[in-house]
């Protein structure tokens, strides 16, 4: 028969089982984020520019203002330049929108001798018309590495659905039940998000495999989507519980979970990378909006996190983000507001937040409280 432990030997035991905690928690790998440099885009001559989308080789779709602000124009930055993707032959408007890894770009642009505007796929230096559901406009949001677009049209007496242009064709993908809806992204699967009039309000959807998925809402009324990546986790905004707030969302493995926000009542997701890190705008706890970067459980406004190239100027968005962590985000100084590309610089990260426990680590503490509770419990009785 074994006998029983002393007070001394159970002492033991708890400093090994707290030693093997705190090496738990030293071996739990860290949140680390990346300190930043910002890039000005410029402009095409005028004052303003703003971008909207970036893919994998850091190349940046979006508008600027041309010389002596005469016209909006898409453009496409490329190796140090903007170019100026021109229009679908209208004078005054076109806007880059997406783009994928071959440089296609998907947007909006005014037409000649058509009154609205229209989609365009932007391919090997040519605009092309994408056409509408039979009405008289249409909307291009996103493009994936196929070259499908995806992106709102006029099916007719103003009312526009969310399509899908592959091969040629438009698509309509339908809605939720309601009357209208908007397809704002699409992944390189051809999954799509967005969102759609339900019969009562307006819902975040996920397209996939010829489906429309209702994503729900953080507990309010409506929500919209506008990102997806290719694990199609999504990331947009809902309207929290009482709509008391519009707080940016990451939706994965059917659970939409609310990303909170820098302090303010409300913030939006725009851009979403393969690592589900997610960008996008939110109001400060003194009301002013700054850009975003999500990652890993926590929220960092991105202005904390760049060390050059901003010269003054305040990020209030950002709107896209690749698997490099390169950002493209809008800012304004005191002259000017314009696109700016943040990449991420190689070193000690800007913040570690503190980690959570691990399983590993919990059960050690459970061990640790068991031991604790054994000591008491198995002291000799005198």
């Amino acid at each position: 028969m074994f006998a029983p432990k002393t007070l001394q030997s159970r002492l033991r035991c708890f400093v090994v089982a707290t030693v093997g905690l705190v090496s738990c928690l030293v071996a739990m790998p860290v949140i680390a984020v990346t300190n930043y440099t910002a890039t000005p885009l410029g402009s095409l001559g005028g004052t303003n520019s703003e971008g909207h989308a970036i893919n994998s080789s850091g190349q940046v779709t979006g508008v600027s203002l041309t010389t002596g602000d005469a016209a909006y124009r898409a453009f496409l930055y490329s190796g140090g330049s903007m170019i100026n993707l021109g229009t679908l032959g209208g004078n005054f408007y076109s806007e880059g929108l997406g783009i994928n890894d071959s440089g296609q770009v998907a947007g909006r642009s005014s037409t000649t001798g058509k009154t609205g505007i229209y989609a365009f796929l932007y391919s090997g230096g040519t605009m092309i018309d994408l056409g509408t559901l039979g009405g008289a406009g249409s909307i291009g949001f996103g493009v994936n590495n196929s070259g499908q677009v995806t992106g709102t049209a006029d099916t007719g007496g103003a009312v526009r659905h969310p399509f899908l242009y592959s091969g040629g064709t438009m698509t309509d993908l339908g809605t939720l039940g309601g009357a209208y809806g908007e397809a704002r992204g699409i992944n390189n699967i051809g999954q799509v998000t967005g969102y759609s009039a339900t019969n009562t309000t307006d819902h975040a959807f996920l397209y996939s495999g010829g489906t429309m998925i209702d994503l729900g809402t953080l507990g309010g009324t409506s929500s919209i989507g506008f990102g997806v990546n290719n694990s199609g986790q999504v990331t947009g905004s809902a309207y929290t519980t009482g709509n008391s707030g519009v707080h940016a969302f990451l939706y994965t493995g059917g659970t939409m979970t609310d990303l909170g926000t820098l302090g303010g009542t409300s913030s939006e997701g725009h851009g979403i990378n393969n690592y589900g890190q997610v960008v996008g705008r939110a109001m400060t706890t003194g009301s002013g909006e700054h850009a975003f970067l999500y990652s890993d459980g926590t929220m960092f406004d991105l202005n904390t996190l760049v060390t050059e190239g901003l010269g003054g100027a305040t990020l209030h968005e950002a709107s896209g983000i690749n698997d490099s962590g390169q950002i493209v985000a809008n800012g304004c100084g005191p002259s000017t507001c314009q696109a700016y590309r943040l990449d991420p610089i190689a070193g000690p990260a800007a913040i570690t937040p503190v980690p959570m426990l691990s399983r590993t680590a919990l059960g050690a503490m459970a061990l640790l409280l068991l031991a604790s509770g054994l000591l008491i419990r198995d002291r000799p009785i005198r």
